[in-house]
């Protein structure tokens, strides 16, 4: 897509999980990734962050592939039931939520902001995404719009196991509509 093009920046708070992506990177011989290693790298990387005063900065797409209970590769991982917890499962929204507001604040105007899990449940998917339209939608301070996909319309796609032959996931998708206001995010890092 971006042809080893541009620049994509990776931050994980696991690191295992940054280094094989590096590996595998590598054997894809693509080289327009690089990895951030802390939170703070992030926050001070050039350009990824909007200015507040300037309204500049930002980039054109976040990608958050957000911490969830994995119930969409129970298929692939059986064990995985026996090993969620109800309270782990509970604890994801909110997590979620934040972490999405987070990422938010670096999408330029006119930029993507996708949300992503591999879980199954509403609470970390729809329960998620509505909160967040909620907040930064029409109803809430209309910085975001949807950004829907072209076959039907909506900005939100569930992929299930037994319907799609893949894994359980869910995506969710916004545009910037306008530069942010970061005194009513209420979320800081």
């Amino acid at each position: 897509m971006m042809n080893d093009n541009g620049t994509i920046v990776a931050y994980d708070v696991d690191s295992s999980r940054l280094a094989q992506l590096r590996g595998s990177l590598e054997r894809a011989s693509v080289t327009c990734v690089e990895t951030v290693e802390s939170l703070e790298d992030l926050q001070t990387y050039p350009g990824l962050v909007f200015d507040k005063d300037t309204k500049e900065g930002g980039v054109d797409v976040v990608l958050v592939d957000a911490p969830c209970s994995s119930t969409g590769v129970l298929r692939r991982h059986p064990s995985l039931r026996w090993q969620l917890t109800l309270e782990e499962v509970e604890q994801y929204p909110d997590l979620q939520f934040e972490i999405l507001v987070n990422a938010s604040k670096h999408v330029r105007q006119g930029g993507g902001l996708v949300y992503a899990t591999c879980a199954i449940n509403r609470e970390e998917n729809e329960g998620v995404a509505e909160r967040f339209a909620a907040a930064f939608g029409p109803d809430g301070s209309f910085e975001f719009e949807q950004w829907p996909f072209e076959i039907r319309g909506s900005n939100r796609r569930t992929l299930l196991p037994h319907v799609h032959n893949t894994d359980g996931f869910f995506v969710a998708r916004w545009r910037r509509k306008k530069p942010p206001v970061f005194e009513d995010i209420g979320f800081f890092y």
